[in-house]
């Protein structure tokens, strides 16, 4: 089973180099991923914003419609998919400063969204994978079925009404697209 190694450093400024030493009770092969055949990179930049009502918290809290949501669509059997959630701190401030628990959803799109209207409804059924955290990334991977009406992804502070700007990185083994969806007040 193969699996991602990122190094990386705690802030995203910050640049070193690096000896990466790997023992195992097996046998193990490291091997550099080709970054433009091995795996489709997909990067969104986005924040929640309190006054521009994108701010929703978690699924704890019936706000997180609010949230801005992606949907995720690719068109293989299946994807091997690797997703990092970044926060973009403001100017001044460490990652100490801000802990801030961040976190994202994957959650199974259905014919009625067909990933052109936001996600309003969610049953423990539709959620695929979920991460959370107070570090300054977090990250998720799995694989994912191929499904006609794709998937959704949607990235969340713990708590509403939280200003702060993020970056979703999402590496699929296949050709995937991650498009933002259109908010209720369009339907």
């Amino acid at each position: 089973r193969p699996y991602v190694l990122i190094p990386s450093l705690y802030s995203p400024t910050q640049e070193a180099g690096y000896t990466l030493t790997a023992r195992c009770n097996k046998r193990l092969q490291l091997q550099q991923v080709d970054p433009d055949f091995d795996w489709v990179h997909t990067q969104v930049k986005g924040g929640w914003h309190e006054k521009a009502s994108t701010a929703g918290g978690c699924l704890d809290y019936s706000s997180w419609r609010e949230n801005v949501q992606y949907h995720l669509q690719f068109t293989d059997e299946s994807c091997q998919i690797f997703m990092m959630l970044s926060k973009v701190l403001p100017p001044g401030s460490t990652p100490d400063s801000n802990t801030t628990e961040i976190g994202f959803v994957v959650a199974k799109g259905t014919s009625i969204e067909g990933g052109r209207r936001q996600k309003l409804r969610l049953t423990k059924d539709d959620i695929m994978m979920e991460v959370r955290g107070s570090s300054e990334h977090v990250i998720g991977k799995g694989m994912l079925p191929a499904r006609e009406c794709g998937y959704y992804v949607i990235p969340y502070t713990k708590y509403p009404d939280t200003d702060l700007a993020y970056v979703l990185d999402i590496y699929t083994s296949c050709e995937a697209t991650a498009v933002p969806v259109q908010g209720s007040e369009n339907w």
